[in-house]
């Protein structure tokens, strides 16, 4: 088979595997219920405002808490203008398709830096980090786009934007990307962070001139300025913050060590391929043998899988601090960004076993650690995806279960009784009954929510119809 239909192939086998894998958990424990943050974001500050022409564009870029969510409100804005329903469940089918592509981006690049006998290894950890529910809350979240919109547009910033001549088609989609990245997240602005600080040591080392990075310096300061200016302070989340330096740093090691607990010398074996590679970019010696620009597709791998690598750092840094209160470990949401993380790690260890280091003891070393390294992210995996199964998503389940029988009893009967339990999908009940108060919502509510249709004659009054009517089982009696 041609080596480009065999790559294409299998990419599609694997965008099929993950998207597969994750509507399955969402068909089993998914809910089409709006729920939490939907009913802000989404109903106030997008669905009414878009049906009642009010302000759209106002409320559209308004920040839900410190994010700017723009490209999910568009994403579930649009779904719901052509299903005529707001349903949690489209949204999650949309949702998984982009780390879908993600995974296939990321099979691709493997194609083209890996050795043929890493690849098969390469595709089945990418089925495994992408198609498990190791981050269970975004794939059953509508709302929970925005994780994979930071970081699918993250990798195309970081990835094109410092490393393409400025002015080519792919430097313009890595600008693109950066700019985008800023509708996701509060931490979008990293993308262009990440890019700066690749572009700027490129040219301390003068493998490019300053003249020709000064478009790409120009979009990273521009991003990373724009990113400050709308950034947002919530004061009812100033009690999650790191509130000292051991909260900071202890949460990242907790983010490091990801998909182990308990142990913080994971951290630094499951971060060990790409400390690596960093190395032998930086080194001085290294990256005369790799250079940063120029050479072939595998020759650029390494300072590319270096800079994604600490956009990745800069990713847990800031959850460390935003979220940081207590040292506790990473919620769900943001292990799709440790996934990818262990993405890149793994990507890093079969660059470096493809290119192995000259020395005997070296590459001895590099291959037990790389085993080490496969074994500790299974039986990580394994562990955390067990528990998943096991507790989490029944858990969720029985939430869903609980709160749409609550709203449904209360659409049908407008009764607020139904909503005096602690199970429904929001906050409060008073602010649950304010928002469907508006026609707009309530008649956007999905099909297995909504009040039974009412069935009636649509005959004259005077016609042969009877309303509940019975007839005798013989005609003649």
């Amino acid at each position: 088979m041609p080596p480009r239909i065999a790559t294409a192939a299998f990419a599609a086998c694997l965008f099929a595997l993950i998207v597969a894998a994750k509507w399955a958990v969402f068909d089993r424990y998914g809910s089409p219920m709006p729920d939490w943050d939907q009913w802000d974001a989404e109903g106030g500050e997008l669905l009414i405002p878009w049906h009642g022409s009010d302000r759209f564009l106002s409320h559209l870029f308004h920040p839900h808490n410190e994010h700017r969510v723009v490209l999910t409100k568009l994403q579930n804005l649009t779904l719901c203008v052509l299903n005529g329903q707001w349903d949690a469940r489209l949204e999650a089918v949309a949702n998984a398709m982009l780390p879908a592509l993600l995974g296939v981006a990321l099979w691709i690049a493997g194609r083209r830096w890996l050795a043929h006998r890493w690849q098969a290894p390469w595709f089945v950890l990418l089925v495994t980090l992408f198609a498990l529910p190791v981050a269970w809350q975004n794939v059953l979240g509508g709302f929970h786009s925005q994780q994979y919109w930071l970081v699918c547009l993250s990798v195309l910033a970081v990835a094109l934007l410092p490393f393409s001549p400025s002015g080519s088609p792919a430097w313009w989609l890595g600008a693109l990307a950066a700019v985008l990245a800023l509708g996701s997240m509060g931490s979008g602005l990293l993308a262009g962070l990440a890019s700066l600080i690749v572009i700027g040591w490129r040219c301390w080392r003068r493998e490019i001139g300053f003249r020709a990075a000064g478009p790409t310096l120009a979009v990273g300061v521009a991003v990373v300025a724009l990113g400050l200016l709308s950034r947002v302070d919530v004061e009812w989340h100033r009690h999650m913050q790191a509130k000292s330096a051991r909260d900071f740093v202890l949460s990242i090691v907790h983010s490091l060590q990801w998909p182990w607990r308990d142990r913080a010398w994971a951290a630094g074996l499951f971060w060990f391929p790409w400390a690596w590679v960093a190395w032998r970019v930086v080194a001085p010696a290294a990256a005369r043998e790799w250079p940063v620009a120029g050479g072939s597709a595998r020759g650029r791998a390494g300072p590319i899988i270096a800079a994604l690598g600490g956009w990745v750092l800069l990713q847990i840094a800031a959850t460390a601090y935003a979220r940081g209160a207590g040292a506790d470990y990473p919620a769900s949401r943001y292990m799709d960004t440790l996934a990818f993380g262990a993405a890149i790690n793994g990507l890093a260890l079969g660059w470096l076993l493809t290119h192995p280091p000259g020395r005997r003891a070296e590459r001895i070393g590099l291959r037990t650690l790389g085993l080490a390294w496969a074994i500790a992210l299974g039986w990580g995996l394994f562990s955390q995806v067990s528990g998943t199964f096991e507790w989490e998503l029944p858990d969720a389940k029985k939430y869903y279960v609980k709160a749409e029988g609550h709203l449904r009893r209360y659409l049908a009967t407008g009764d607020p009784k139904h909503l005096a339990y602690p199970d429904i999908p929001y906050p409060s009940a008073q602010g649950l009954i304010d928002r469907l108060a508006e026609p707009a919502l309530h008649a956007m509510m999905p099909v297995p929510l909504r009040p039974p249709l009412l069935l009636g004659p649509d005959a004259p009054p005077d016609s042969a119809f009877v309303l509940n009517d019975a007839r005798p089982a013989d005609p003649a009696s």
